[in-house]
Parts: C-alpha cells; sequence; structure tokens
C-alpha cells in the first residue's frame, strides 16, 4: 500500500464523515458517523454470534442457553458523542476536523511503518492545503 492509497481511503472515510460536504467535519458530523460505525459493528458482531452458536454448542444438544452465548462474546459500549476524538484530533481547536486534521495521525503512522520497514517516503506533503 503506497502513501497515496492510505490518502485515498482517508478521503473516502472524510468524506462519510462530512455530511454536508463543506469540507469539515464537524462534532455532530462525527457522532453520527460514530454511531453509525457502531451500529455496522453491532449488526457483524451479532452475525459472527449466530454463525459460532454451532461451534460453541459442541455436544450439538441445542442446551447453550442466550445468557451463556451472549455472554461469550464482547458486549457493545455506549456511542461516543465524538468530543473526546474532536479534542484529540483539532489541531487548531477550532471545533471542526479539517481533512488534513483527519488524516495526520494515520499518515504519520504510515509514515513511521514505512520508515521502520526501511521504506521512507520522501513525499511527505501534506494530502490537502485547504488550512482554517
Amino acid at each position: 500500500m503506497t502513501r497515496a492509497d492510505v490518502i485515498a481511503r482517508l478521503r473516502a472515510e472524510f468524506a462519510v464523515f462530512d455530511t454536508n460536504k463543506d469540507g469539515y467535519v464537524s462534532q455532530q458530523e462525527l457522532a453520527a458517523g460514530l454511531a453509525a460505525d457502531q451500529a455496522r459493528a453491532v449488526a457483524e458482531m451479532r452475525r459472527r454470534r449466530a454463525a459460532a452458536f454451532d461451534a460453541m454448542d459442541t455436544n450439538h444438544d441445542g442446551q447453550l442457553s442466550r445468557d451463556e452465548f451472549l455472554a461469550a462474546g464482547p458486549q457493545p459500549g455506549p456511542v461516543p458523542d465524538g468530543s473526546a476524538i474532536l479534542a484529540r484530533l483539532d489541531a487548531n481547536h477550532d471545533g471542526s476536523l479539517s481533512f488534513d486534521e483527519f488524516a495526520a495521525r494515520a499518515l504519520a503512522a504510515f509514515d513511521q511503518r514505512q520508515a521502520s520497514q526501511g521504506q521512507a517516503n520522501p513525499q511527505q506533503a501534506q494530502p490537502n492545503q485547504n488550512g482554517r
């Protein structure tokens, strides 16, 4: 995966959160996106639990109680409102995320991985210079 691939993936993720398409992610947009992500995660978790039931019921006696079944996997927690994440990523503290702010940590981690693998990227230019 190249840095350009990472930027393209991040732009697609950013676009999902930026529902009003103003180029920034507000706390409300972030919270709504996080809730949707959690809903998808819960649906996938339920699908896996249903598929895992037969595997957990190793003697196939059908006696795995619902409580035992639910206790076998993680339970979803409360949906975050996005304020802690926004505070962590909002570099200029204006209450919204630009694409640069949204992408900064992921790109830094990508660059660090590349450097640790001896694949330092000379193109560490900012993905977008729209500044706010």
